[in-house]
């Protein structure tokens, strides 16, 4: 009997205390509901820190932890359900005092405020806990010969490569005009930074199909070669989806189909990752075909860059005393066949 008694007594004040407790939600509805949002914005002001951690990241080869990545989306999750806790709150409590005359519930809605705010601060803590950046391998990119003259349309096609907006890039003009120099520039130059995990140069020409442009890609990246073209795909696709990537296709004369090359879809940027493709052509058909979201126009040369460019090759090579005669001649080749003559005579 003593040992009824002492366990009665016991469990009462437990029991009591967890009676009180219910009872006291609906009228601490208010205050938890403000303990909330609360709690709310401060989560929301740590994963904005996070956030900018990761996109400064970027340019630094490191990139967001898978635990960073699953944080992020419970704080969205949880964002979502306590939005919605004070949304129910707000309509039910449209009475004189701001008081519903529900008790039931706003008992309820007050006991998830509740546990809601005990779920936000934990997440709060749990960041302390969690590495939000790796370290990333170093960049995929090889650089390739290029004069070092720059083309007119580097500044303009490299803008769009960085931006945020344009998946695919087209770069068309006659042959010779120096398109395959400007895609060289542009490999050399996201070679050398850290905007981009992977650049790869892909030389197309005259029918090109998908799985020539599948091996080079492989080859470029030091991927596995075996299978078949779907495997393939598989293997591409797998390799980039987590990555920021350049795919740099020269001298296009067909439609190729990128999702069957393994090229992920969409072309833009998806949070933390670049999806970039750029390509020259002689045909801004080509440039419809593939969905172009930006064209540029690589022209001849104007007579002052023919003329700059000419004097920059020669004298290269030694010095050269140039005669009034040189200049009529040399901006007439220059300006007609672009980059061709001036390359053919520099690399010889």
């Amino acid at each position: 009997m003593e040992l009824l008694k002492s366990a009665i007594s016991s469990v009462l004040p437990l029991v009591a205390n967890r009676i009180i407790e219910h009872l006291e939600y609906p009228f601490m509805a208010r205050c938890n509901i403000r303990a909330l949002e609360s709690a709310t914005r401060e989560l929301q002001a740590i994963k904005e820190d996070v956030k900018t951690e990761i996109t400064n990241a970027q340019w630094e080869n490191s990139a967001p932890s898978n635990q960073a990545r699953e944080w992020l989306s419970q704080v969205e999750a949880i964002e979502n359900e306590a939005t919605e806790i004070q949304h129910k709150y707000q309509q039910l409590c449209r009475c004189v005092w701001n008081i519903s005359p529900n008790f039931y519930a706003i008992y309820k809605i007050s006991r998830s405020a509740a546990k809601k705010q005990v779920e936000v601060k934990n997440l709060c803590d749990k960041k302390a806990t969690i590495e939000v950046i790796i370290q990333m391998p170093p960049p995929l990119a090889h650089e390739m010969p290029a004069s070092s003259s720059i083309s007119p349309n580097f500044r303009e096609a490299l803008h769009y490569v960085k931006d945020d907006v344009h998946g695919i890039i087209g770069i068309w003009g006659m042959g010779g005009v120096g398109k395959t120099h400007l895609l060289k520039q542009i490999n050399n130059e996201l070679s050398n930074g850290l905007a981009f995990n992977c650049v790869v140069f892909v030389t197309c020409s005259k029918e090109c199909y998908e799985e020539k442009v599948q091996n080079e890609i492989i080859d470029n990246l030091r991927l596995d070669k075996n299978g078949t073209m779907k495997q393939k795909q598989s293997t591409i696709y797998n390799f980039l989806r987590e990555r920021s990537f350049v795919i740099l296709l020269d001298d296009l004369w067909n439609r190729v189909d990128l999702e069957t090359i393994g090229i992920p879809d969409p072309l833009r940027t998806i949070g933390t990752c670049r999806r970039k493709v750029v390509l020259t052509t002689r045909s801004t058909e080509v440039c419809g075909q593939m969905e172009v979201k930006k064209r540029i126009r690589v022209d001849v040369l104007n007579e002052d860059d023919a003329w700059s460019l000419f004097k920059e090759k020669v004298t290269a090579c030694g010095n050269y005393q140039f005669r009034p005669t040189d200049t009529k001649i040399c901006i007439g080749c220059c300006k007609g066949i672009g980059w061709i003559a001036i390359s053919s005579y520099y690399y010889r």
